[in-house]
């Protein structure tokens, strides 16, 4: 996935700087499935038993939120100048969530409905860790490529075969004045 968003810095001392960011994503998934009833006899080469298939379009509206704290500026000079740890806490809200089913019937009818896929938690928390260099040029503009990794305390979407994952890393880049 790509996502973008804002950003809003805070010095809070000479090493130590709070960032807190709302980053936008879009979720997309297909899911399909395919649904089998009734007894298959053993002796036959063909499965004579009721077959459907639902496949499952879904997006949605992802965006987090991080707390970070950074420190940074290990050396005077050097690569260590711009390299900095950082940690702290991420929300997830999941919003707009829409969804198309369209099912094939095992006697060849087709049908299809919009009920969106139900999330399990639309808000979530997690904790994050990060590493990055911190680079800063004459006219301020800050480039910063970073490794996040979150792990979430719980899940946005937990069906059957569609669950969210616990474990999250990032690599990024973010550009800012």
């Amino acid at each position: 996935m790509l996502g973008y968003g804002p950003s809003i810095e805070a010095p809070l001392g000479s090493h130590v700087l709070l960032t807190i960011d709302a980053m936008f994503q879009r979720l997309k998934y297909t899911k399909v499935q395919d649904i089998y009833w009734g007894t298959n006899d053993p002796t036959t080469a063909a499965d004579e038993r009721s077959h459907k298939q639902a496949t499952e379009n879904t997006q949605a509206r992802l965006f987090d939120i991080p707390l970070l704290v950074h420190y940074g500026n290990f050396k005077p000079d050097g690569i260590l100048k711009h390299f900095y740890v950082a940690g702290g806490g991420t929300v997830r809200i999941a919003s707009t969530v829409r969804t198309t089913n369209n099912i094939t019937e095992s006697d060849g009818t087709l049908s299809n409905n919009t009920t969106p896929t139900p999330l399990s938690k639309s808000t979530v928390l997690g904790a994050t860790v990060a590493v990055g260099f911190r680079f800063i040029d004459d006219f301020n503009i800050k480039v910063t490529p970073e490794i996040r990794y979150t792990h979430w305390m719980g899940i946005t979407f937990g069906q059957d075969s569609t669950q969210s994952p616990r474990n999250q890393l990032e690599i990024g880049i973010g550009f800012s004045r």
